[in-house]
């Protein structure tokens, strides 16, 4: 089977007769065309050798049951599902988003999607409200162990935005008073 290349519904026919042929059974036309099988596939099969026509049906040749023969390991597994094992897959590991302290969302990174942004925006918030000195510096201190530069450069652009309509919220007000 090594040398012989087949198309994905040429194979699916003929591991179909393989099968039929481990159960000593034959596989008629009609049971070919529910299983989706086109008749220019038996042909296909049929030119190369690997099936024939009997009174029963379609049953591999005997160069079909060499070829089937290459294709089942020792204990009688086909090779393709023998040495094809896929692992298990690993339970995911979920985490509190990192947001906030009241933010309930479990995800596998940091942040939960989307909440990266909101945590560059409550501390940039944050970070005018309580007139820090250094708005840089300190979220930086107050960022979570693995927030990107680009994630505290965002809360420092947001704290310097949040600043400029503090102030000018103040100068309204100064104005009005006046």
């Amino acid at each position: 089977m090594n040398d012989i290349k087949l198309t994905e519904r040429q194979q699916h026919l003929f591991n179909l007769l393989v099968e039929a042929a481990r159960n000593g059974e034959s596989v008629y036309g009609d049971r070919l065309l529910r299983d989706g099988v086109q008749q220019r596939t038996i042909s296909a099969l049929v030119k190369r050798g690997l099936i024939e026509a009997s009174d029963q049906g379609w049953v591999l040749s005997e160069a079909g049951r060499e070829a089937a023969g290459a294709m089942v390991a020792i204990d009688g597994e086909p090779r393709s599902q023998a040495s094809k094992a896929k692992p298990a897959k690993k339970a995911a590991d979920l985490n509190r988003c990192a947001c906030s302290e009241d933010c309930e969302a479990l995800s596998r990174n940091l942040f939960a999607p989307g909440h990266d942004a909101r945590w560059a925006g409550i501390m940039g918030r944050w970070v005018v409200a309580n007139h820090a000195s250094d708005p840089q510096e300190t979220i930086r201190r107050m960022a979570p162990v693995g927030a990107s530069e680009a994630l505290i450069a965002k809360a420092v652009r947001v704290a310097a935005n949040a600043q400029a309509k503090a102030d000018a919220k103040k100068a309204r007000q100064s104005d009005k008073a006046a």
